[in-house]
């Protein structure tokens, strides 16, 4: 029996589930990680445009994200109903609508970023180097969507070990390929900024193959019934539209408030951009855990209710809180201990490392209210509410906004200074967030 399927679980259920999530949601962490440890061995023009073109490569992708989200919870519920073919009709409809939506990224990405960065960075050379990143990485852009709806099913029914060997696949063949790319080894040619980004949508081809292979000599493939691609039918189009549009909105809005951030910082000059990238990347890795807990609250969340196991809920919200809370916490005390170690992963720039320090102690305060609110704000999503997630997002991201433009562009304050907005962010969704889940709005799918 799946651990989602248990109507008590105890904190090794959850970490039995969240475990592997955790390990998987590494891999696009660790994606971008290796693209900055090896960009920001080439210059700083190079590691500045990773972070402002990586941003708008995942504002994009996020929106595939969102719709996998959104497939994720309709499964969960109906594998709490024990509707097990549905689940398959599930995941081929939403197939459907996530190929359909990574050609229309595609073509948004090749038309539009270079008319993007050229308006909107002051620097020409910055400018050219995000073109040149995005021209590579825009081909991945359909094969992530792929991986976005294997891991919807995968998570979707608990079957989540599986995600933990497909992360390997992808560190693995990212790490070379980076190697290979960026510097010209083993007999590959030297593309510098593209080739790491080369390296990573080609990592994700591999990625999605292992899906289709393990996918197809599983039981549940049988079980679930997948691969049953019919006629796209309206009916699970629009329920599959109803649950994930809001989180279209809700995480498009949320990164492209982290996009406008670096944009504002570059601004304050290259210096000051390197930093933020440095220390977004270290928290991009200290985040994963709780990011791993997150999505398998969505899940278990969707389950029990699907279970009509209701009183579960808060309970349930409350375990995962503490583990995420106490793993965090673990990792913040290890950061806070070795600085330098963290940072220097991102960086070979002692100068600049040092530099970065401040801004990295301020995130990591960020990082252990994150590991509350995210739980809060998910458990709304996989409550099937994901209306009200949407609200709470554009309250916050307005104040955000607001604190960076204040801060960076009228009164000129310090990077760690600016930082600080992500301690007001956080802060202000997990308030929001708890004052929905007081009331208990169930939502039926």
């Amino acid at each position: 029996m799946n651990t989602i399927q248990k109507h008590t679980l105890t904190y090794k259920d959850i970490l039995s589930m969240a475990g592997p999530v955790i390990l998987s949601s590494f891999a696009m962490t660790a994606m971008n990680v290796t693209d900055i440890a090896f960009l920001g061995r080439v210059s700083e023009v190079a590691l500045g445009a990773s972070a402002i073109a990586g941003i708008f490569y995942f504002v994009i992708s996020i929106i595939g994200i969102a719709i996998g989200n959104g497939v994720q919870i309709l499964i969960a519920r109906k594998m709490g109903e024990n509707k097990f073919p549905t689940v398959g009709k599930i995941f081929n409809q939403g197939v459907y609508i996530l190929l359909f939506t990574a050609v229309i990224l595609f073509i948004v990405m090749k038309i539009f970023s270079g008319i993007l960065f050229s308006r909107f960075l002051s620097s020409p050379e910055l400018s050219q180097a995000c073109s040149e990143y995005l021209d590579y990485r825009a081909w991945g852009i359909i094969f992530s969507n792929m991986i976005v709806a294997y891991r919807a099913f995968y998570i979707g029914t608990g079957r989540t070990r599986i995600l933990g060997i497909n992360t390997a696949v992808i560190l693995v063949i990212n790490v070379i390929l980076n190697y290979g790319f960026v510097f010209g080894k083993m007999g590959l040619p030297e593309l510098g900024i593209g080739g790491s980004a080369l390296a990573s949508s080609i990592s994700e081809v591999c990625a999605v193959l292992f899906f289709i292979i393990y996918t197809q000599i599983q039981s549940a493939n049988t079980i679930y019934k997948l691969y049953h691609f019919h006629l796209p039918e309206l009916e699970w189009i629009r329920k599959i539209g109803k649950i994930s549009l809001p989180l279209v909105v809700q995480y498009t809005v949320s990164l492209g408030g982290w996009l406008i951030f670096f944009i504002l910082v570059e601004r304050l000059g290259k210096h000051e951009l390197a930093i933020s990238n440095v220390v977004r990347g270290t928290y991009m890795i200290i985040m994963t855990p709780v990011w791993g807990f997150a999505t398998v609250t969505n899940s278990m969340i969707s389950n029990a209710i699907g279970q009509k196991n209701e009183k579960e809920v808060m309970p349930l919200i409350w375990k995962i809180i503490t583990l995420s809370f106490l793993i965090s916490l673990i990792m913040i005390i290890a950061g806070l201990l070795l600085p330098q170690i963290f940072l220097g992963i991102n960086s070979s720039d002692q100068q600049l490392v040092i530099d970065s320090i401040p801004s990295f102690q301020v995130l990591m305060l960020a990082t252990l209210i994150f590991s509350i609110s995210s739980i809060l704000l998910n458990a709304i999503t996989g409550s099937g509410n994901t209306k009200d997630a949407l609200y709470i997002e554009l309250i916050a991201i307005a104040f955000y906004l607001t604190y960076i433009y204040i801060s960076a562009i009228e009164m000129h304050l310090s990077i760690e200074i600016i930082w600080g907005s992500e301690v007001m962010y956080w802060i202000l969704i997990g308030i929001l967030s708890w004052r929905i889940l007081r009331k208990r709005k169930w939502v039926n799918l």
